[in-house]
């Protein structure tokens, strides 16, 4: 009787708090099917529909509008994958990408729906053989108190193992494991971590940048700082509630990166790292200029400057030097004056502004990037000789420096044609409104914003038609020297023949 009344309490409430951790979200774009929203679990699911064609399921802890919604349902698709669906059964189409969170069903269901046997059928076979033979012996009630309760000392028992195995599994996942690697390196190179203030101190290296995008590449992929920044961000700084930027050592900025959130991190990454190389060759270039012969002192720190100091470019970038714990306090509680953003581009470190763009132009459509712009502005009618202003950098290179990115370019330049920043749009809209309200107290009217954004792209556009022009008259050149040698050599031929 013990062993059968225990066996049947095991399994029907041992897994009453059945949950498995996800291992990622994502949203899958199929030629005939469109859109879809898979959930991978770590971990067999061990799910079944019997008879239903899908199944309602709760989600929690992925920093996502998923989260505890009760209007999520989940189709099967594999053994260790589901399909999401609305209220209604049909597919969700868009959902933040994540890795992290558990994934369970409502409660009781798991008594039908896990397991190749319904849990219900299953336990059946226990508790009817149990209870027969219970009442055709001779005990006690007092015998049958005592085995209750050890049935339910068993059932705390398997429950509490199952939590422990959950965890474990949780924290077993693939972005887990990385993310513990990550902070073991991050406690080596920096056993104490440098706090600062809000503003240029809590620069960020284009080394550090390449060191976090190349450790997590495998689960970023080509994912955004939305991506990033739930997943990687606040994990690693969750013990100290800090920005990452003082978790990984704070630098001084040279340089405020404009971005936008839902841009790639590899793109990123790579528009600010081309950036920083293509400065450090003009600065070889000026050094060559200066007739710097190859014995000087300085020779060895040029070599270097071309090989690995651009890696030393240190960028303000909000998603890594904010900190993502104290969000209204980096925002200045409403006082734009006061926020991160304002003291790190007012800076007399800050050398100019990287606005990373590709032919969607999606940052000049986001308020947060038009007050940076509208900072951009002031200050560089204020310091003419020393601040670069605004600087559109791409993949391919940097379109203000006349970079050999021409299709590139000429999308831009197209884009950039039909965007009005009166409509950029903001996460919030007391942000929206206190950012308009400082254009229209600034310069007047959206209209002069919109004047110096096409003014900027069309002097770009002139440098880099110039720098095209000037590679073709030069591969022209060498094509026509080419051509002439060979004719002459084709007559030289010619004339042995005859």
């Amino acid at each position: 009787v013990l062993l059968t009344s225990c066996a049947a309490l095991c399994m029907l409430f041992g897994k009453i708090r059945w949950q498995l951790p996800v291992e990622d979200i994502s949203v899958w774009a199929g030629v005939e099917e469109g859109k879809k929203v898979i959930l991978a679990t770590y971990g067999k699911h061990g799910l079944k529909h019997w008879g239903r064609e899908h199944l309602s399921v709760v989600i929690q802890n992925t920093g996502t509008p998923l989260d505890g919604s009760m209007k999520v349902r989940a189709r099967v698709i594999g053994d260790h994958r589901l399909q999401l669906l609305d209220e209604n059964g049909k597919p969700l189409s868009d959902a933040f990408p994540t890795s992290l969170g558990t994934l369970r069903l409502r409660a009781f269901r798991e008594l039908i729906h896990l397991g190749p046997i319904p849990r219900v059928a299953s336990s059946a076979l226990f508790v009817v053989p149990g209870l027969i033979t219970f009442w055709s012996s001779d005990s006690t009630h007092a015998n049958m108190v005592y085995v209750y309760l050890a049935a339910f000392v068993m059932f705390m028992a398997v429950v509490a193992l199952d939590r422990s195995e959950g965890r474990k599994k949780h924290l077993n996942t693939p972005l887990q494991r990385r993310l513990v690697s990550f902070s073991d390196r991050l406690r080596k190179l920096h056993p104490k971590h440098s706090l600062c203030p809000a503003g240029p101190q809590r620069g960020i290296t284009v080394s550090q940048l390449l060191h976090l995008y190349d450790f997590f590449a495998p689960v970023i992929m080509e994912r955004d700082m939305y991506y990033v920044c739930n997943n990687i961000v606040r994990p690693l700084t969750k013990h100290r509630k800090i920005s990452y930027a003082e978790l990984a050592g704070p630098t001084q900025m040279s340089w405020f990166c404009s971005h936008y959130w839902g841009h790639g991190l590899r793109k990123t990454v790579m528009a600010l790292a081309v950036h920083a190389r293509t400065c450090d060759e003009q600065w070889h270039r000026s050094e060559v200029r200066a007739d710097i012969p190859t014995t000087h002192p300085s020779s060895s720190m040029v070599r270097r400057s071309v090989s690995t100091v651009w890696q030393d470019h240190s960028y303000w970038i909000c998603t890594f030097s904010n900190n993502q714990w104290k969000i209204p306090e980096e925002l200045g509680n409403g006082d734009a004056s006061n926020s991160s953003f304002y003291l790190a581009i007012h800076s007399k470190a800050c050398k100019g502004v990287c606005m990373v763009l590709d032919e969607s132009t999606h940052p000049l459509h986001r308020s947060w990037c038009l007050f940076e712009l509208l900072q951009t502005i002031g200050i560089q009618q204020r310091r003419p000789d020393d601040f670069a202003g605004l600087l559109y950098c791409t993949e391919s290179g940097v379109i203000s420096f006349g970079a050999p990115a021409y299709e590139v370019a000429l999308s831009l330049g197209k884009a950039l044609t039909a965007v009005r920043l009166e409509d950029s749009v903001a996460s919030t809209q007391e942000d929206k409104d206190m950012i308009d309200k400082l254009v229209m107290d600034s310069v007047g009217s959206f209209a002069e914003m919109d004047h110096f954004v096409v003014s900027k792209i069309r002097k770009d556009l002139i440098s880099v038609r110039e720098n095209f022009m000037q590679d073709f008259e030069q591969l022209d050149a060498v094509l026509g020297k080419r051509e002439a040698g060979n004719e002459v050599q084709l007559e030289a031929r010619i004339i042995e023949t005859l």
